[in-house]
């Protein structure tokens, strides 16, 4: 117990995982390559999880992937971009409509700054993600934010 002006106060908890949510909305207008999501400082544990709030469409086969710089599958592999519709939760290869377990999406430790990025393989001509990042800081300067 703490004490303020003579009087007893509770101890502040500590935050468990995902103290902290940082969110970032990717649209794609006839876009490829590579696309940062999130800027890491130091070490982190995080989940990220993808909102599709507009189809996503390719005039071609487009996979897109998500993850660490050096380690473009890392988060969420490849997945046929045109499958993620509007309302779909993208956390692995196969979206799902409408809800998902919290359980499922995989938790990561995320060392030395390594940024968090999108990898086109072809042209995404339009679509919008929102991605929603809960993380929790390991190293004393552990952050995470939109890039």
């Amino acid at each position: 117990m703490l004490t303020l002006d003579g009087i007893l106060q509770p101890t502040p908890q500590i935050a468990g995982f995902g103290a902290h949510r940082i969110r970032q909305t990717i649209t794609f207008a006839n876009t490829s390559g590579t696309v940062n999501v999130f800027t890491v400082t130091g070490d982190v544990i995080i989940k990220v999880i993808g909102v599709c709030s507009t189809n996503c469409e390719s005039g071609g086969a487009c996979d897109i992937e998500l993850g660490i710089t050096g380690s473009v599958a890392a988060l969420i592999a490849s997945t046929d971009l045109t499958v993620l519709e509007a309302g779909d939760i993208w956390h692995d290869t196969t979206p799902d409509a409408d809800n998902e377990l919290l359980s499922v999406v995989a938790k990561h430790i995320v060392i030395g700054g390594a940024d968090v990025i999108i990898t086109l393989s072809a042209q995404a001509d339009s679509g919008v993600i929102e991605f929603y990042c809960l993380c929790t800081p390991l190293s004393a300067d552990g952050l995470v934010v939109a890039a």
